[in-house]
């Protein structure tokens, strides 16, 4: 203290400094949820200007899938004008073969998952399910079927129960355990 500070003002700087530290620390952590929030609405905006896809009579139903896994010179650009994410991809995955795709952050790994959920539709090239292009068959009934989990999980804040049964919430809870 060296006889700068009585013990008395150590004490009432304390109390003001706490004072004055809170409300600022709410401020900090008000600001962290505002922009959390403006990631959310952004996501949420993302999904409510995504266009519906229509379903198509002149698509084919796919029978039960097998598993063989096709992509034959696969080339994808996110933007007309963009470059090329995936450049004449061959790849044949047999029912059952169990593989890993590995390479660095943007080459396409995930870009691949999608298109074989069709949600990217290949600029050139074919992605074949058991002998059968993609492109000319029902993508409902391919999603029905096939079950992709990604790096990015995206699990809404509700129990594990709940997110597998999202698209169903009816669904009898034994159905639920086989599918976990």
């Amino acid at each position: 203290i060296d006889g700068q500070l009585s013990v008395g003002q150590l004490i009432a700087f304390n109390m003001l400094a706490g004072r004055v530290a809170q409300p600022i620390m709410r401020l900090a952590q008000l600001w962290t949820n505002f922009q959390q929030t403006g990631v959310s609405v952004q996501r949420l905006g993302d999904i409510l200007n995504t266009r519906t896809e229509l379903t198509q009579a002149t698509r084919s139903s796919l029978p039960p899938i097998k598993g063989r896994i096709e992509f034959d010179e696969v080339h994808f650009r996110y933007r007309p004008d963009g470059s090329e994410i995936l450049r004449g991809i061959s790849l044949a995955i047999e029912a059952g073969e169990v593989i890993g795709v590995v390479g660095r952050s943007g080459s396409g790994k995930s870009t691949l998952t999608r298109l074989l959920q069709r949600l990217y539709v290949p600029e050139r090239g074919r992605v074949l399910v058991d002998g059968m292009d993609l492109a000319l068959a029902d993508v409902s009934s391919l999603r029905r079927q096939i079950g992709v989990v990604l790096q990015d999980n995206m699990l809404f804040n509700r129990s594990i129960r709940e997110n597998i049964a999202l698209s169903d919430p009816g669904v009898p809870l034994e159905a639920v355990i086989e599918v976990a």
